[in-house]
Protein backbone atom coordinates (compact mmCIF):
# COMPACT_ATOMS: atom_id res chain seq x y z
CA UNK A 1 0.00 0.00 0.00
CA UNK A 2 1.13 3.23 -0.82
CA UNK A 3 1.82 5.78 2.26
CA UNK A 4 0.21 8.87 1.79
CA UNK A 5 2.53 12.40 2.58
CA UNK A 6 2.11 16.12 2.07
CA UNK A 7 3.10 17.11 -1.23
CA UNK A 8 6.27 19.58 -0.73
CA UNK A 9 7.14 22.25 -3.75
CA UNK A 10 10.83 22.69 -3.80
CA UNK A 11 12.11 25.49 -5.69
CA UNK A 12 16.00 25.21 -6.95
CA UNK A 13 18.74 27.71 -6.23
CA UNK A 14 17.89 31.42 -6.28
CA UNK A 15 14.17 31.00 -6.23
CA UNK A 16 13.88 29.22 -3.11
CA UNK A 17 15.39 31.97 -1.08
CA UNK A 18 13.13 34.73 -2.98
CA UNK A 19 10.12 32.32 -2.10
CA UNK A 20 11.00 32.47 1.66
CA UNK A 21 11.73 36.58 1.81
CA UNK A 22 8.30 37.04 0.37
CA UNK A 23 6.17 35.25 1.79
CA UNK A 24 8.02 36.21 5.38
CA UNK A 25 7.18 39.97 4.43
CA UNK A 26 3.83 39.08 3.62
CA UNK A 27 3.24 37.78 6.95
CA UNK A 28 4.63 40.81 8.70
CA UNK A 29 2.14 42.77 5.85
CA UNK A 30 -0.35 40.94 7.35
CA UNK A 31 0.35 40.87 11.47
CA UNK A 32 0.69 44.83 11.00
CA UNK A 33 -1.75 46.06 8.62
CA UNK A 34 -4.83 47.90 10.34
CA UNK A 35 -8.01 45.97 10.04
CA UNK A 36 -10.85 47.10 7.52
CA UNK A 37 -13.26 48.45 9.64
CA UNK A 38 -12.68 49.83 12.87
CA UNK A 39 -15.82 51.47 15.62
CA UNK A 40 -15.72 54.91 16.81
CA UNK A 41 -15.25 54.45 20.59
CA UNK A 42 -19.11 55.20 22.03
CA UNK A 43 -19.34 57.85 24.39
CA UNK A 44 -19.18 57.32 28.26
CA UNK A 45 -22.44 56.56 29.63
CA UNK A 46 -23.92 58.99 31.88
CA UNK A 47 -25.84 57.97 34.97
CA UNK A 48 -30.25 58.17 35.07
CA UNK A 49 -30.82 61.00 38.00
CA UNK A 50 -33.57 59.70 40.03
CA UNK A 51 -37.51 60.77 39.24
CA UNK A 52 -38.35 63.03 42.75
CA UNK A 53 -41.96 61.58 43.34
CA UNK A 54 -43.33 65.25 41.83
CA UNK A 55 -41.70 64.31 38.71
CA UNK A 56 -43.44 61.17 38.89
CA UNK A 57 -46.97 62.72 38.78
CA UNK A 58 -45.94 64.89 36.13
CA UNK A 59 -44.47 61.42 33.95
CA UNK A 60 -47.02 59.56 34.76
CA UNK A 61 -49.86 62.82 34.08
CA UNK A 62 -47.59 62.92 30.58
CA UNK A 63 -48.07 59.37 29.55
CA UNK A 64 -52.12 59.51 30.19
CA UNK A 65 -52.39 62.30 27.16
CA UNK A 66 -54.17 65.45 27.91
CA UNK A 67 -56.44 65.69 30.55
CA UNK A 68 -60.29 65.47 30.28
CA UNK A 69 -62.44 68.82 31.61
CA UNK A 70 -63.38 67.70 35.57
CA UNK A 71 -66.89 69.49 36.37
CA UNK A 72 -66.92 70.48 40.08
CA UNK A 73 -69.42 69.58 42.51
CA UNK A 74 -70.69 72.14 44.46
CA UNK A 75 -69.91 72.85 48.09
CA UNK A 76 -72.52 70.28 50.07
CA UNK A 77 -73.89 72.55 53.20
CA UNK A 78 -73.41 70.39 56.04
CA UNK A 79 -74.83 72.72 58.51
CA UNK A 80 -77.65 70.13 59.53
CA UNK A 81 -75.14 67.49 60.72
CA UNK A 82 -73.72 66.14 64.68
CA UNK A 83 -72.87 69.15 66.74
CA UNK A 84 -73.94 71.84 64.75
CA UNK A 85 -77.32 74.07 65.81
CA UNK A 86 -78.37 74.88 62.87
CA UNK A 87 -80.60 72.67 61.05
CA UNK A 88 -82.98 72.92 57.69
CA UNK A 89 -86.26 73.68 58.82
CA UNK A 90 -87.77 73.12 55.42
CA UNK A 91 -90.04 70.13 54.74
CA UNK A 92 -88.58 66.41 55.15
CA UNK A 93 -87.46 65.73 51.74
CA UNK A 94 -87.81 61.65 52.33
CA UNK A 95 -91.59 61.66 53.21
CA UNK A 96 -92.62 59.25 51.00
CA UNK A 97 -96.87 58.03 50.06
CA UNK A 98 -95.71 54.67 49.14
CA UNK A 99 -95.65 51.34 51.88
CA UNK A 100 -92.60 51.40 53.59
CA UNK A 101 -92.53 47.17 53.13
CA UNK A 102 -91.77 47.87 49.68
CA UNK A 103 -88.28 48.94 50.50
CA UNK A 104 -87.96 46.80 53.98
CA UNK A 105 -88.69 43.44 55.00
CA UNK A 106 -89.39 43.00 58.72
CA UNK A 107 -87.55 40.67 60.69
CA UNK A 108 -89.03 41.04 64.34
CA UNK A 109 -90.90 43.21 67.10
CA UNK A 110 -89.80 44.38 70.15
CA UNK A 111 -89.77 46.78 72.56
CA UNK A 112 -87.55 50.06 72.02
CA UNK A 113 -88.53 52.55 73.39
CA UNK A 114 -92.26 51.53 72.69
CA UNK A 115 -92.89 48.88 70.07
CA UNK A 116 -90.97 48.56 67.23
CA UNK A 117 -90.75 46.48 64.16
CA UNK A 118 -86.98 45.60 62.96
CA UNK A 119 -86.33 45.36 59.33
CA UNK A 120 -83.85 45.58 56.36
CA UNK A 121 -83.70 46.31 53.31
CA UNK A 122 -84.52 44.83 50.78
CA UNK A 123 -81.86 45.36 48.11
CA UNK A 124 -78.29 47.20 48.07
CA UNK A 125 -76.69 46.64 51.78
CA UNK A 126 -79.31 44.94 53.62
CA UNK A 127 -79.03 47.70 56.57
CA UNK A 128 -81.35 46.95 59.74
CA UNK A 129 -83.48 49.29 60.31
CA UNK A 130 -86.28 50.20 63.78
CA UNK A 131 -89.42 51.11 61.72
CA UNK A 132 -91.97 52.58 64.09
CA UNK A 133 -95.98 53.54 63.12
CA UNK A 134 -97.80 56.09 64.42
CA UNK A 135 -101.68 57.00 63.66
CA UNK A 136 -101.68 61.27 62.66
CA UNK A 137 -103.10 63.00 59.81
CA UNK A 138 -100.64 64.50 57.69
CA UNK A 139 -99.90 68.16 57.36
CA UNK A 140 -97.37 70.20 55.34
CA UNK A 141 -94.15 70.86 56.98
CA UNK A 142 -95.06 68.31 59.70
CA UNK A 143 -91.93 66.50 59.57
CA UNK A 144 -88.81 68.53 59.40
CA UNK A 145 -84.88 67.81 58.83
CA UNK A 146 -82.94 66.80 62.02
CA UNK A 147 -79.29 65.88 63.28
CA UNK A 148 -77.99 65.40 66.24
CA UNK A 149 -75.48 63.07 68.38
CA UNK A 150 -78.10 63.19 70.96
CA UNK A 151 -81.24 62.08 68.84
CA UNK A 152 -81.77 58.82 67.39
CA UNK A 153 -81.33 59.33 63.92
CA UNK A 154 -84.40 59.53 62.06
CA UNK A 155 -83.79 58.60 58.80
CA UNK A 156 -86.49 57.94 56.64
CA UNK A 157 -90.42 58.80 56.82
CA UNK A 158 -93.25 57.42 55.08
CA UNK A 159 -97.20 58.55 54.90
CA UNK A 160 -100.01 55.63 54.20
CA UNK A 161 -103.18 55.12 54.71
CA UNK A 162 -103.28 57.58 57.68
CA UNK A 163 -100.37 56.30 59.25
CA UNK A 164 -96.68 57.53 59.57
CA UNK A 165 -93.92 55.31 59.95
CA UNK A 166 -90.94 56.60 61.05
CA UNK A 167 -87.30 54.94 60.15
CA UNK A 168 -84.79 55.16 63.28
CA UNK A 169 -81.06 53.71 63.25
CA UNK A 170 -81.81 51.09 65.94
CA UNK A 171 -80.34 51.03 69.46
CA UNK A 172 -79.27 48.57 71.93
CA UNK A 173 -80.62 49.35 75.47
CA UNK A 174 -83.08 51.59 77.23
CA UNK A 175 -81.56 53.49 80.31
CA UNK A 176 -84.51 52.04 82.11
CA UNK A 177 -83.20 48.40 81.01
CA UNK A 178 -79.53 49.38 82.25
CA UNK A 179 -80.69 50.76 86.19
CA UNK A 180 -82.72 47.48 86.03
CA UNK A 181 -79.82 45.32 86.08
CA UNK A 182 -79.14 44.08 89.66
CA UNK A 183 -76.03 45.61 90.93
CA UNK A 184 -74.55 48.84 92.10
CA UNK A 185 -76.28 52.32 91.83
CA UNK A 186 -74.88 54.86 89.32
CA UNK A 187 -72.42 56.32 90.37
CA UNK A 188 -71.92 60.32 90.23
CA UNK A 189 -69.69 60.89 87.60
CA UNK A 190 -72.16 58.33 85.14
CA UNK A 191 -74.91 60.49 86.36
CA UNK A 192 -73.40 63.39 85.48
CA UNK A 193 -72.34 61.79 81.99
CA UNK A 194 -75.61 60.94 81.27
CA UNK A 195 -77.26 64.32 82.34
CA UNK A 196 -74.96 66.35 79.53
CA UNK A 197 -75.84 64.29 76.88
CA UNK A 198 -79.41 64.47 77.59
CA UNK A 199 -79.38 68.13 77.99
CA UNK A 200 -77.47 68.34 74.50
CA UNK A 201 -80.03 66.66 72.80
CA UNK A 202 -82.66 68.92 74.29
CA UNK A 203 -81.35 71.79 73.94
CA UNK A 204 -80.88 71.53 70.15
CA UNK A 205 -85.01 70.53 70.45
CA UNK A 206 -85.54 73.65 72.17
CA UNK A 207 -83.40 76.23 70.67
CA UNK A 208 -82.75 74.46 67.01
CA UNK A 209 -85.81 72.69 66.30
CA UNK A 210 -88.17 74.72 68.67
CA UNK A 211 -89.95 71.29 70.05
CA UNK A 212 -90.66 69.92 73.45
CA UNK A 213 -89.89 65.79 73.68
CA UNK A 214 -93.33 65.69 75.71
CA UNK A 215 -91.83 62.06 76.78
CA UNK A 216 -88.97 62.14 78.71
CA UNK A 217 -88.20 59.04 81.00
CA UNK A 218 -85.64 56.56 81.26
CA UNK A 219 -87.45 54.65 78.57
CA UNK A 220 -86.85 56.93 75.59
CA UNK A 221 -83.07 57.60 76.83
CA UNK A 222 -81.42 54.87 74.67
CA UNK A 223 -77.75 53.39 74.37
CA UNK A 224 -76.75 52.35 71.41
CA UNK A 225 -73.70 49.36 71.30
CA UNK A 226 -70.91 52.31 71.37
CA UNK A 227 -72.59 53.69 74.77
CA UNK A 228 -73.63 56.94 72.98
CA UNK A 229 -76.58 58.27 74.13
CA UNK A 230 -79.60 59.18 72.44
CA UNK A 231 -82.88 61.01 72.88
CA UNK A 232 -85.24 58.63 71.28
CA UNK A 233 -89.01 59.11 69.32
CA UNK A 234 -87.81 62.35 67.55
CA UNK A 235 -90.65 62.05 65.28
CA UNK A 236 -93.29 61.92 68.09
CA UNK A 237 -92.34 64.70 69.15
CA UNK A 238 -92.78 66.60 65.78
CA UNK A 239 -96.46 64.91 65.70
CA UNK A 240 -96.94 67.17 68.70
CA UNK A 241 -95.57 69.83 67.95
CA UNK A 242 -96.76 72.99 70.08
CA UNK A 243 -98.75 70.31 72.31
CA UNK A 244 -95.91 70.26 74.96
CA UNK A 245 -94.51 73.05 76.84
CA UNK A 246 -90.60 73.23 77.37
CA UNK A 247 -90.54 73.30 80.79
CA UNK A 248 -92.47 69.62 80.89
CA UNK A 249 -89.23 68.56 80.07
CA UNK A 250 -86.97 70.11 82.27
CA UNK A 251 -89.54 68.37 84.86
CA UNK A 252 -89.30 65.39 83.49
CA UNK A 253 -85.06 65.54 83.25
CA UNK A 254 -85.79 66.35 86.69
CA UNK A 255 -87.38 63.32 87.59
CA UNK A 256 -84.95 61.57 85.29
CA UNK A 257 -82.20 62.46 87.42
CA UNK A 258 -83.97 61.78 90.80
CA UNK A 259 -84.26 58.09 89.48
CA UNK A 260 -80.73 57.94 88.66
CA UNK A 261 -79.77 58.91 92.05
CA UNK A 262 -82.42 56.67 94.02
CA UNK A 263 -84.08 53.69 91.55
CA UNK A 264 -88.06 53.54 92.15
CA UNK A 265 -88.29 56.60 94.22
CA UNK A 266 -91.61 58.33 94.45
CA UNK A 267 -92.22 61.72 93.37
CA UNK A 268 -95.76 63.70 93.66
CA UNK A 269 -97.26 65.95 91.02
CA UNK A 270 -95.78 69.26 91.45
CA UNK A 271 -93.64 67.95 94.52
CA UNK A 272 -89.71 69.12 94.76
CA UNK A 273 -87.64 66.71 93.88
CA UNK A 274 -85.26 66.03 96.50
CA UNK A 275 -83.46 62.76 97.46
CA UNK A 276 -85.09 60.38 100.33
CA UNK A 277 -81.03 60.32 101.50
CA UNK A 278 -79.52 63.38 100.95
CA UNK A 279 -76.19 62.49 102.81
CA UNK A 280 -75.35 60.46 99.87
CA UNK A 281 -74.70 63.04 97.86
CA UNK A 282 -72.18 65.80 97.46
CA UNK A 283 -73.64 69.61 97.60
CA UNK A 284 -73.14 69.87 93.76
CA UNK A 285 -75.15 67.14 93.19
CA UNK A 286 -78.02 68.19 94.98
CA UNK A 287 -77.87 71.85 93.97
CA UNK A 288 -77.81 70.22 90.19
CA UNK A 289 -81.36 68.72 91.03
CA UNK A 290 -82.54 71.79 92.27
CA UNK A 291 -81.89 73.62 89.17
CA UNK A 292 -83.51 71.09 86.81
CA UNK A 293 -86.89 73.26 87.76
CA UNK A 294 -85.50 76.59 87.25
CA UNK A 295 -82.94 76.59 84.50
CA UNK A 296 -83.17 76.14 80.87
CA UNK A 297 -80.81 72.99 79.04
CA UNK A 298 -78.20 75.42 77.77
CA UNK A 299 -77.80 77.23 81.83
CA UNK A 300 -77.84 73.55 82.90
CA UNK A 301 -75.06 72.73 80.36
CA UNK A 302 -72.91 75.40 82.10
CA UNK A 303 -73.33 73.58 85.97
CA UNK A 304 -70.16 72.78 87.91
CA UNK A 305 -71.48 69.62 88.78
CA UNK A 306 -71.62 68.26 84.72
CA UNK A 307 -67.63 68.83 84.99
CA UNK A 308 -66.86 65.45 86.50
CA UNK A 309 -68.46 63.57 83.15
CA UNK A 310 -65.94 61.66 81.75
CA UNK A 311 -68.29 61.17 79.01
CA UNK A 312 -70.67 58.40 77.75
CA UNK A 313 -68.08 55.35 77.19
CA UNK A 314 -67.80 55.23 80.90
CA UNK A 315 -71.36 53.23 80.81
CA UNK A 316 -70.16 50.41 78.17
CA UNK A 317 -69.55 48.00 80.64
CA UNK A 318 -73.14 48.76 82.08
CA UNK A 319 -74.35 48.61 78.57
CA UNK A 320 -72.99 45.77 78.11
CA UNK A 321 -73.94 43.80 80.77
CA UNK A 322 -77.74 44.96 80.38
CA UNK A 323 -77.85 44.32 76.49
CA UNK A 324 -77.10 40.24 78.12
CA UNK A 325 -79.25 40.74 81.53
CA UNK A 326 -82.28 42.20 80.19
CA UNK A 327 -85.27 40.36 79.08
CA UNK A 328 -86.81 41.71 76.34
CA UNK A 329 -89.99 40.65 74.67
CA UNK A 330 -90.02 40.08 71.11
CA UNK A 331 -91.79 38.19 68.89
CA UNK A 332 -90.82 37.33 64.48
CA UNK A 333 -93.97 39.39 62.75
CA UNK A 334 -94.00 39.14 58.78
CA UNK A 335 -97.67 40.26 59.05
CA UNK A 336 -97.25 43.57 57.25
CA UNK A 337 -95.61 41.91 54.20
CA UNK A 338 -97.84 39.29 54.13
CA UNK A 339 -96.31 36.54 56.03
CA UNK A 340 -97.17 34.34 58.54
CA UNK A 341 -96.86 35.29 62.38
CA UNK A 342 -94.52 33.34 64.63
CA UNK A 343 -94.20 34.06 68.09
CA UNK A 344 -90.40 33.68 69.99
Amino acid sequence: MESTSRRRTVFPGNEAREYLSFTSQSRKRRAVSPPLFVPEPSPPISPVPPIVPSKRREIHRQSLGPLLPVKLEAKVDRSHLVDNIEHDASNFDAVSQDSPWKTFRPVLTEDQAGPVTLAHQIESNFKIVAIRKRNAAYRKGLITRCSHKNLVALQEVFFRDDNFYFVYEPMAVSLAALQCVPGDKLLAYEIAAVSKEVLQGLKYLHDALKLAHGALDSTNVMFDNEATIKLANIGDSMLKKGQCPEQDDLRGFGILVLHMMEPGATIADGSKLAPQHPEDWKQDMLKFLDRTQTSSATELLQDEFLKISPGPMCLKPRVLVAERAWFRDWEICYTEAGFQTRSS
